[in-house]
């Protein structure tokens, strides 16, 4: 993981994350593993297993990298979908996608998902204003 993401990196996200979980009703989790399973297949069980199916306003979203496949997919409940859009998941899957290419891993996943949760933020506040 040290060849895509360092300490640094997953420090940040985890803040990142950390400040999505106080902003907004959405659910979001980054998976990155190294496994060698199927990687559509193992990010559904991963999302179904997180329980992100069958939270109450069903505004899950799981961001699942594999490095050892070198793919990603992003898995969102129906609330987001149905509020953002798949072009909205597209947009980022391509930002991200692009930022991968260039070899940004770090800076990539910290602003795809800080981006992410402005958007979030904005149509899935948490009750009660949060901070």
């Amino acid at each position: 993981m040290d060849e895509f993401f360092s300490k640094s990196d997953l420090f940040d996200l985890t803040g990142i994350l950390k400040h999505l979980e106080q902003t907004t009703s959405c659910e979001v989790v980054v998976r990155i593993t190294s496994d060698r399973a199927m990687i559509e297949e193992t990010a559904r069980a991963e999302y179904n297993q997180l329980g992100l199916d069958r939270s109450n306003e069903n505004n899950g979203l799981l961001l699942y990298i594999n490095l050892f496949h070198r793919k990603f997919i992003f898995l969102a409940g129906d609330s987001i979908v149905d509020k953002l859009g798949e072009e909205w998941l597209q947009k980022y899957a391509n930002m991200l996608e692009e930022r991968f290419r260039k070899h940004k891993f770090g800076f990539g996943l910290h602003d795809v998902v800080a981006r992410i949760g402005v958007d979030l933020r904005q149509h899935f506040p948490l009750a009660g204003g949060g901070s």
